[in-house]
């Protein structure tokens, strides 16, 4: 079969001679959008540990920690040196009262017991609410008093009891006056001094108590510092 085609013409319109030709390469176009971000990959093996950074500054101070247990007991410590031989008075004390008392119910006749809250050094004496214990038999000197007032006339009494049981030897009365133009009666220092045969055991207290007719609202006031004190020193 011969080639229809020659150097000048087709010999048919058929033959496919007259289709356009591929011409040359065109420039290259325009980057086109960057496409969607694709999944990540497999992660790689962990790299070689890197050098050890600075120390860093120090941190603040933390909260004290819980108390530790008890530790164990030291040994006894060498004895020490003998003390020095007592030669004074075989036994001492004393109490008294350093702030206001102010008492405004009473029963006529009848003593209650005055405040000593406080005690000065003592020496083989005891001490309870407002009572000296003595803890040695012997003659004790007896010292006692107080400073008084009050907001009417009145007649009182006062002294010491031992084991709630007036000492005689002590009680004494007086009379506080109102002053005139004044709310108050003078303050009355009130005192006394004696010699006692006491046993171990015995118990000492101050008391007062009104006599007589009780005066309406009355008051009597011990004022502060040093307003009512009892000593005691053993003599034998």
């Amino acid at each position: 079969m011969s080639n229809c085609f020659n150097q000048n013409h087709c010999c048919n319109n058929n033959c496919g001679c007259n289709r356009p030709q591929k011409g040359p390469k065109g420039d290259q176009g325009d980057i086109g959008p960057r496409g969607p971000k694709g999944e990540p990959g497999v992660r790689g093996p962990r790299g070689f540990d890197g050098d050890q950074g600075p120390v860093g500054l120090t941190g603040p101070m933390g909260p004290t920690g819980p108390m530790g247990p008890t530790g164990l007991t030291g040994p006894m410590g060498p004895k020490g040196e003998d003390g020095r031989t007592y030669t004074g008075l075989d036994a001492f004390g004393g109490m008294y009262n350093d702030r206001t008392q102010i008492y405004t119910s009473f029963v006529v006749n009848e003593f209650f017991q005055l405040s000593l809250n406080s005690q000065y050094v003592s020496h083989n004496v005891g001490y309870e609410t407002n009572t000296l214990v003595i803890e040695k038999d012997g003659i004790y000197e007896i010292d006692f008093s107080f400073l008084l007032s009050a907001n009417s006339t009145v007649n009182i009494s006062f002294g010491l009891r031992r084991n709630l049981i007036p000492i005689s030897e002590t009680v004494s009365s007086q009379t506080l006056t109102r002053v005139t133009g004044q709310g108050l009666t003078i303050d009355e220092l009130i005192d006394g001094h004696i010699l006692l045969s006491l046993k171990q055991g015995d118990k000492l207290d101050f008391v007062l108590r009104i006599i007589g007719t009780l005066p309406n609202l009355l008051e009597l006031a011990i004022p502060s510092n040093t307003n009512a004190n009892i000593i005691i020193k053993k003599l034998n």
